[in-house]
């Protein structure tokens, strides 16, 4: 058996192995199912920064606190906070909101968006 035979028979396992990884990866990538997401509507109650704020359900539950997923604002204490409050407020008061709850934070904010 030549060189060149046993160095191809050594590659070939390789990429079998790097073959059958990737299948396993991509396996328990497509299986994991997203969160549930629930829809709600309601109104905002009180704008508390740029990404948070009271939300109150149109279905008479309590208002709840809530975290708007995919904004990362200013804290209302540090530079441009009070701008970015100013900002939700004028997208959200006094509109109708649909908003979909993705679950809670480790805070225990409701999550949406």
């Amino acid at each position: 058996m030549g060189t060149w035979t046993i160095c191809a028979a050594g590659l070939r396992q390789r990429v079998r192995l790097l073959l059958a990884l990737a299948m396993l990866f991509a396996a328990f990538g497509a299986s994991a199912a997203p969160p549930p997401v629930r829809s709600v509507e309601g109104h905002a109650q009180r704008i508390v920064d740029g990404d948070t704020l009271w939300f109150a359900p149109d279905d008479g539950s309590a208002p709840q606190l809530l975290r708007l997923v995919g904004i990362d604002a200013p804290e209302i204490c540090q530079p441009w906070g009070p701008e970015a409050r100013a900002a939700l407020q004028e997208l959200v008061q006094g509109q109708p909101l649909r908003l979909e709850i993705a679950g809670r934070d480790t805070y225990g904010r409701l999550l949406g968006t």
